[in-house]
């Protein structure tokens, strides 16, 4: 019974001492410098750290419990003098009796109880205390301990400490959180862009939120249109794609894509999908001359509004991030899956969830601050038009709702859309089932007034198909099943 008790006594004092200091600075390390929850961390490695905590408690346990040993020693006098000049410090003297502690081994000794009893008769010496410290009094009293006691003792040590850094530290590498954080703190202490850029004062976005949700495969100024073509070149042409010339050609295997204007600079992504790499690049448009600003991966939807750069990060399980135009300051935003993004006057309309299921779009302003929900389900390639909110939902099928959620979805086209965009003349909408046995209607771009009537079929092809919004008229990019691409000029009013 005593024996047990000895154990637990060890034990408290071990998890007392150090586990919740330990926990206490992992806290700090992983989730407030990390942004790793601790919780979800040993929730998923549970088994793992209790093997670790296993390894040392049980070791730690046997290394202090209460021992008894002696040596012969042929008088008492002068043991308090030896012990004191050497590493122990007497507390107690009293005829044939001390007390003693070690002044080594910190911060066991103050953790645990390091005090030893000792007691002489009949020309022996014999203690009561922690094991590992009687073992050491009776070394320096001139007794003896193995070679192979003190390896075993050190190994015991490295070995404890290995089980319980790899409980911890291996889980957060796994998990992929520290190794983002370590990446993202490195990049925002350490990389600069060449130089500073800001968002002019008579402009506000990068893009228009129709053209990002079809893949941002174009953006304009009032003087020219800038486009992807075959997936891996950004060409620039005026009105009507006339006298195009090529600005970039991606190297073999990359393909870009989210194409942004700030003022004379050029924002767009290169994704490597072979080595599965990715890079925020922008262009001057003026000495046609590229910058590299981020290279950690996974940034898609970029949304550039104000002086902020929103984008969902792969790397951190497609949460929702920030960063500022010249790739600085990269931080989260709304820390859960996220599968939608639209920025709209100081608001980012969000469909996320947890885990990636149970969806659900929200509203949150730009500092992240939450607002309300707006539906308990995704709302892809979300647009908001004059008073309602325009989404691709179930059954790919689009539909609306009011900005103020008065009254239930509408359904404009119950199935198959693959993009939409909105203009003044209507909406525009591609139509696309692999099977075309099973349509209805034809694939292709069809054009519709707000209320989901008068549909006329404007651009007949069998592909995907995106649209973008240039100077006042359409971009059709038609997309083939084995990579062909075809770009088309659609002028608004006049059918051609």
């Amino acid at each position: 019974m005593e024996k047990i008790r000895d154990w637990i006594d060890i034990g408290l004092r071990a998890t007392m001492g150090y586990l919740i200091p330990i926990f206490f600075i992992l806290y700090v390390i992983l989730e407030v410098t990390f942004n790793i929850e601790l919780y979800n961390l040993f929730e998923e490695s549970f088994i793992l750290f209790l093997i670790a905590l296993s390894s040392y408690l049980v070791p730690l346990i046997k290394r202090y419990q209460y021992h008894k040993a002696g040596i012969y020693l042929p008088t008492f006098e002068g043991v308090k003098k030896t012990l004191n000049e050497n590493r122990w410090e007497v507390l107690v003297l009293h005829n044939n009796e001390m007390i003693v502690r070690p002044r080594f081994d910190f911060p066991n000794r103050i953790v645990l109880n390091s005090k030893i009893s000792a007691e002489y008769k009949q020309n022996r010496l014999e203690f009561a205390g922690p094991y590992y410290y009687v073992d050491q009094l009776i070394i320096d009293l001139g007794g003896d301990t193995s070679d192979r006691d003190k390896k075993k003792e050190k190994g015991w040590y490295k070995s404890t400490i290995g089980a319980v850094a790899f409980a911890i530290i291996f889980p957060s590498i796994l998990n992929g959180g520290m190794l983002w954080e370590i990446k993202r703190l490195y990049h925002n202490n350490f990389v600069e862009a060449e130089t500073i850029v800001e968002m002019p004062e008579d402009q506000i976005i990068g893009n228009s939120v129709e053209n990002i949700n079809n893949g941002s495969f174009a953006v304009a100024n009032d003087r020219y249109i800038f486009y992807v073509e075959e997936g891996y070149q950004i060409k620039k042409a005026k009105q009507e794609l006339r006298d195009s010339q090529t600005l970039v050609t991606a190297e073999k295997n990359r393909e870009i894509e989210e194409l942004n204007l700030v003022g004379d600079w050029l924002y767009y992504t290169e994704q490597d999908f072979i080595e599965d790499k990715a890079a925020l690049k922008r262009m001057n448009l003026e000495n046609e001359k590229s910058e590299t600003l981020y290279m950690m991966g996974g940034a898609t939807q970029l949304h550039i509004y104000d002086n902020w750069i929103y984008f969902i990060n792969a790397e951190d399980e497609s949460s929702l991030y920030k960063m500022d135009l010249n790739g600085n300051d990269v931080q989260s935003v709304h820390a859960e899956f996220t599968t939608d993004l639209a920025v709209y006057n100081n608001q980012l309309i969000i469909s996320s969830s947890e885990e990636e299921r149970d969806l659900k779009t929200i509203i949150r302003d730009t500092p992240g601050n939450y607002h309300s929900t707006i539906m308990n389900e995704e709302m892809r390639d979300l647009v908001k038009w004059a008073d309602y909110y325009y989404y691709i939902g179930e059954n790919e099928g689009l539909y609306r709702v009011k900005t103020t959620l008065e009254s239930e979805p509408e359904v404009l086209v119950e199935h198959n859309i693959s993009n939409f965009t909105i203009t003044e003349q209507g909406i525009f909408y591609s139509l696309y089932r692999r099977s075309s046995m099973y349509l209805e209607e034809d694939n292709g771009v069809y054009q519709m007034d707000l209320e989901g009537k008068e549909r006329k079929l404007v651009y007949k092809v069998n592909d995907t198909v995106e649209i973008a919004k240039v100077n006042g008229d359409l971009l059709f990019r038609a997309t083939g099943e084995y990579g062909y691409e075809d770009i088309k000029w659609y002028e608004l009013g006049t059918d051609q």
